[in-house]
């Protein structure tokens, strides 16, 4: 079971993930957002950037660890995938998870 609901949290975020990247470009000729869309593809200026990992931070209670994940990527973030986003946001929860169960225990 927690396999699966693994993979339901994966598709949630996926789909708070693209529904931010299509707020952000909805007046913008993008095409579809998909997981492998790369952000570089969307044409996101640097603001538009950092509004979009803000607010999954805000949104997963992540603090800075995302940004700090990203740069460790050993490439741009405008290279990133839609997908490569999401498995760093689900990565930083997980690790999250397993503190506090190591906190608990």
């Amino acid at each position: 079971m927690a396999a699966r609901s693994t993979g339901d949290e994966r598709d949630a975020v996926m789909a708070h993930v693209i529904a931010v990247l299509e707020a952000i470009t909805d007046e913008w000729d993008v095409g579809e957002i998909s997981a492998d869309s790369r952000l570089a593809a969307l044409t996101l200026e640097s603001i538009n950037l950092v509004y979009f990992v803000a607010e999954l931070q805000q949104t997963y209670g992540l603090q800075q660890q995302l940004f700090t994940r990203i740069r460790s990527a050993d490439r741009p973030l405008a290279e990133l995938r839609v997908a490569d986003v999401v498995d760093f946001v689900q990565e930083i929860r997980a690790a999250r998870q397993r503190e506090r169960e190591e906190r608990t225990s």
